[in-house]
């Protein structure tokens, strides 16, 4: 049985990620879709829905990246996440029993219970992937698979298969008295156990577990690159180190140089967190890409945040069942995203993901648009949003995967949970721009000219994309054949990828040669006094 540092047990870390997944957005759906609908019922306007809703990213954006290296930087990442977590459940169940029913108490409490909150989510994502990475490493197959997807899946099915139907069809059929508290029932219950399942997330860095697995496999790789043994590299190094002036005196600068080298490769160790974290995402490429997540985020917010609302316009009239029902049949395809999510990784790289994406951004909003029409002119009424409802396992599954398999990529070690906090950071600003701009554009056009409107601008940018992919790859289009040669295509292209990952190698392999050296210089001066002290014995 694998044991784990954290706890001693018989269960698999991953089926804890399951089980948190599960759960937690089991919370979710019975709480965050809804939410609007009692905004609005409390008596808020939608610019102040809008404002409410915007404040949570607004504050995430802030102090997720924040928490992040907090966890990091003290490495109690189980303790933040259990305590975050049980303050979520608390909070959200205080909103709707204890806060007075106003803008302003409202948005003063939201305000405070997020940047508690804030990092929740990034610190679940960075975990698991960091366990879905070790357990692949290991080659365990616990049940249920091993990659992101497939542990991810099972919040989408919590979320669209049943608890967001559920709660759709309680807040249909129960008397309002019991259906205005139904919500702010089930969201503790499902938190608290949420709580529970924090504890045996596993957070111990990937490269930390497996180092001597990997120093052997880099020292491997370095002897097949210069093709020589290691009994020639003693003597190569050990003629450099005796030849090195001054050798065998009372200085032995030989030894001093190569410890030298050692504390200077070992610099970058020193450098705080957030200079490690800093000088990864500012790199132009990987920013380049964050804002294409912040601006997919925002299509993201207008869409969770305002559909609902517009699918309640009189125009429309859709019942809280066909709103629940509706959040089902997103999870359709999500789950069947995260679950090929090997397979699709294959043939899309990020790039053609994040062209993808815009596109059916503009395909789903635009339909959003037209309900007012599609439900006169189709015998399906207010029904008629489930097929478009279908595109979200492309417009949220496949950006949330590729996002955090890209955290992933990029991530140093024992810097995942910050760099996810980014990741978070950009969801979050992503999502305030939504909400906020959102909320005005609904107000003065409607939700006709605010799905229209957001539409199109997904289309511009999805051809800006699209040119953007063209130009990178350059004449290499023309020896592409099929969707997986694009991929393979994009991937031989992605140049920061590769100097990640020469400067990772030759980071190891530079430090695995001057560990050796030392190590090497040691036990030179250790043989230098032993010959020492028998010729001082046989005088």
């Amino acid at each position: 049985m694998t044991r784990f540092p954290h706890h001693a047990t018989s269960i698999h870390p991953l089926h804890y990620a399951k089980a948190w997944y599960f759960v937690s957005f089991a919370g979710y759906a019975c709480m965050t879709p809804y939410l609007p609908l009692f905004y609005e019922k409390w008596g808020l306007t939608t610019s102040e829905i809008g404002l409410v809703n915007a404040l949570r990213p607004l504050v995430s954006f802030v102090a997720t990246p924040v928490w992040g290296v907090v966890a990091d930087y003290t490495g109690k990442h189980n303790l933040l996440f259990f305590w975050k977590t049980v303050c979520q459940g608390v909070g959200y169940t205080s909103l709707g029993w204890l806060v007075p029913k106003y803008f302003t108490s409202v948005f003063v409490y939201i305000f405070f219970l997020e940047a508690t909150c804030a990092a929740t989510m990034t610190l679940a994502d960075a975990a698991t992937g960091t366990m879905t990475r070790r357990a692949a490493s290991r080659n365990e197959k616990p049940l249920g698979g091993t990659s992101y997807g497939e542990i991810r899946l099972w919040g989408a099915v919590s979320w669209g298969f049943i608890f967001g139907p559920a709660m759709g069809a309680a807040l249909t059929y129960l008397p309002a008295k019991y259906a205005q508290h139904a919500p702010f029932i089930a969201y503790p219950i499902f938190l608290a156990m949420s709580a529970v399942t924090t504890t045996g997330f596993d957070f111990t860095p990937f490269e930390e577990t497996s180092e001597h697995e990997r120093n052997e496999h880099e020292r491997n790789r370095v002897d097949d690159r210069n093709s020589f043994d290691d009994s020639d590299e003693d003597e190569l190094m050990t003629t450099a180190i005796l030849t090195a002036p001054g050798t065998g005196s009372k200085s032995k600068p030989g030894v001093e140089v190569l410890t030298q080298a050692a504390q200077e490769n070992s610099h970058t160790s020193t450098e705080s967190v957030a200079t490690k974290t800093w000088r990864v995402v500012s790199n132009y490429t990987n920013a380049a890409t964050f804002f294409a997540f912040l601006l997919m985020s925002a299509s993201m917010a207008v869409t969770d945040t305002y559909l609902f609302l517009w699918m309640e316009d009189p125009s429309i009239g859709a019942s809280r069942l066909c709103m629940g029902v509706a959040l089902g049949f997103t999870c359709v395809s999500e789950v069947i995203v995260f679950k090929k999510e090997k397979k699709i990784k294959k043939y899309i790289s990020t790039e053609l993901a994040i062209v993808l994406i815009l596109f059916c951004y503009a395909l789903r909003q635009w339909f959003y648009a037209a309900l007012p029409w599609l439900s006169v002119v189709t015998p399906l009424g207010a029904w008629i949003v489930l097929p478009a409802q279908l595109l979200h396992g492309i417009t949220f599954g496949l950006f949330w995967s590729v996002g955090t398999a890209f955290v992933q990529q990029i991530s140093p070690p024992g810097l995942t949970s910050s760099v996810m906090g980014v990741f978070g950071g950009m969801n979050a600003a992503g999502s305030f721009l939504g909400s906020v701009l959102g909320g005005f554009v609904f107000r003065r056009f409607g939700g006709g000219g605010l799905f229209g409107g957001i539409g199109a601008l997904n289309f511009v940018l999805g051809i800006v994309a699209y040119l953007g992919l063209l130009s990178n790859l350059g004449g290499g289009l023309r020896r592409v054949g099929s969707l997986r040669d694009l991929g393979e295509q994009l991937r031989r292209n992605n140049s920061f990828a590769k100097l990640i990952s020469f400067r990772s190698d030759t980071t190891i392999s530079h430090s695995n040669t001057t560990w050796h050296a030392v190590r090497t210089a040691e036990s030179c001066e250790q043989h230098d006094t032993e010959m020492a002290h028998v010729r001082n014995a046989g005088t």
